[in-house]
């Protein structure tokens, strides 16, 4: 075995025992093996007793020792190869419970091996030992649905369907993972006995799939069967998550409620839970609260910065925002504040492109150009935005001079902000450009063809539009009279840029 990284004299002296050699390189391999070694050496390692003279014909080779399985399945996920560790488990004939609950929990954080590894599923029944231990850490290391309900098939087949965390890593891996709310639900609903972590995952999963009023309306009901002790008393998680779902719906009673109920319990508010308050006051209209709850947060981050700075945009104008992105700035420098990052970025140019303070935005953006930010280069939502702001301004050359000089491809919310602007200023030429831009950015989507075809006839190009008309009408998307007069409306209903 070639360890090139393994100085030669660190090497102990071989040990008397046959198996033991295998057991102190894996061990040498896995405390000084570098994070980044290249992954295109590959260590071979014995994995069971040296050969021995054998009489023929020869028995079938033993199947490792579990010290050496476990520093071999070690070894691997310190190289960040999964490929060997899966193998090996898929030869054990009974894998102890430590090797597969080491494996899973790399699976998440690991890049997918080189070659395809073998499947592990399909041998699910043999590998998966009789506890439910590793039912969570499996559940959450899973990227396609069809593998969750393998899963559960599994779960209710072993008979671990009752185990409280069991349940609740079903219930988030149906919540987060695939959004299916109706069978969270009914999950939800079946279980013998919740926990605030089963409440939580339920009111989170409603607010993070747009379902802002059944959120409330769960919460809602976990205070007043908690109230009666018939349920568990909610936790910061859980008022975090409420409090996302009453800001995506406006429900500043009940967010105030949460607030009270987190004073009287005389809860700190740490970064977490301060910024959801913040998030809640400032998308209500609530400046004033926002700003009582800023202020009395010990600790704040980034993203409670930019939730404040949102906020305040909308209810008092950019100017605002402004003045507090440069407060932001001022405590960096001279208390170690947190450092604008690229969401204060993007939130204080949609400020200053729907309040016309162009010359700000345009020097904001230019310092991040320039790489004055800690986050590094701008994106392409940062190109999008003074897009926006230039074409509000009716500056229409500039912003087609930003998008020229874009280093990464516009997306399609850069050319439809550029089009937006050439259409409220008269640029019918350039219009159409950004309409095929559009167009070319995501040919699968029908409304842009229709878009690139009045584009064009706006610019007097037919020929054009005849093709745009044939290319729509081949990928199904005819246009009959109501639908015409659906995209008029649409079209007249877009935000319209001030000269």
């Amino acid at each position: 075995m070639l360890l090139p990284f393994l100085p030669i004299a660190t090497c102990p002296p071989p040990p008397s025992s046959p198996t033991a050699p295998v057991v102190v390189v894996l061990l040498l391999l896995r405390r000084r093996c570098p994070e980044d070694h290249p992954r295109s050496q590959h260590v071979h390692v014995p994995l069971g007793a040296p050969p021995r003279p054998l009489p023929s014909p020869r028995p079938p080779p033993r199947p490792p020792l579990p010290s050496v399985a476990a520093a071999f399945v070690a070894a691997s996920l310190r190289l960040r190869l999964l490929g060997p560790a899966l193998s090996l488990l898929r030869l054990l004939p009974r894998p102890h419970p430590f090797l597969f609950n080491s494996l899973l929990r790399s699976l998440p954080t690991s890049p997918p091996p080189a070659s395809p590894p073998p499947p592990l599923l399909p041998h699910a029944p043999r590998l998966l030992p009789p506890q439910p231990l590793h039912l969570p850490l499996l559940l959450s290391a899973l990227s396609e649905p069809r593998h969750g309900l393998m899963v559960h098939t599994h779960v209710v087949k072993s008979g671990f369907g009752r185990d409280l965390f069991v349940r609740n890593s079903l219930l988030r891996l149906y919540c987060c993972r695939e959004g299916d709310m109706a069978a969270a639900h009914q999950l939800f609903d079946e279980m013998p006995q919740r926990d605030v972590v089963a409440w939580t995952t339920l009111i989170t999963g409603y607010k993070n799939c747009g379902r802002p009023d059944d959120a409330i309306a769960r919460f809602s009901l976990l205070m007043e069967l908690s109230a009666s002790g018939a349920a568990p008393a909610p936790n910061r998680v859980t008022m975090v998550g409420a409090l996302g779902a009453c800001a995506a719906r406006g429900a500043v009673d009940v967010g105030a409620r949460i607030h009270d109920y987190v004073r009287a319990r005389r809860w700190e508010l740490d970064v977490v839970l301060g910024t959801a308050l913040v998030d809640m006051y400032a998308k209500c209209g609530a400046a004033e609260a926002a700003l009582a709850v800023f202020g009395a947060m010990p600790e704040r981050s980034a993203g409670t910065w930019n939730a404040l700075i949102v906020g305040l945009a909308r209810a008092r104008g950019g100017a605002e925002a402004l003045r507090w992105f440069a407060r932001m700035e001022e405590e960096e420098e001279e208390e170690g504040e947190a450092a604008p990052d690229a969401a204060t970025i993007t939130a204080v140019l949609s400020a200053c492109a729907h309040s016309g303070l162009v010359d700000a935005g345009v020097a904001i953006f230019g310092r991040a150009a320039r790489g004055g930010y800690a986050f590094g280069a701008p994106t392409v939502r940062h190109y999008g935005c003074v897009v926006d702001m230039l074409g509000r301004a009716g500056r229409v050359a500039e912003a087609a001079a930003v998008v020229r000089a874009m280093p990464c491809a516009p997306s399609a919310a850069v050319w439809g902000a550029l089009l937006g602007a050439c259409r409220a200023c008269g640029e019918p030429q350039l219009g159409a450009a950004a309409a095929r831009g559009l167009v070319e950015c995501e040919p699968w989507r029908a409304a842009h063809y229709v878009v690139a075809a009045n584009a064009a006839a706006e610019a007097g190009r037919w020929g054009m539009r005849r093709r745009r008309g044939g290319r729509l009408g081949c990928r199904g998307g005819g246009r009959t009279p109501r639908g015409a007069l659906l995209l008029q409306t649409l079209m007249m209903q877009m935000p319209t840029r001030s000269a």
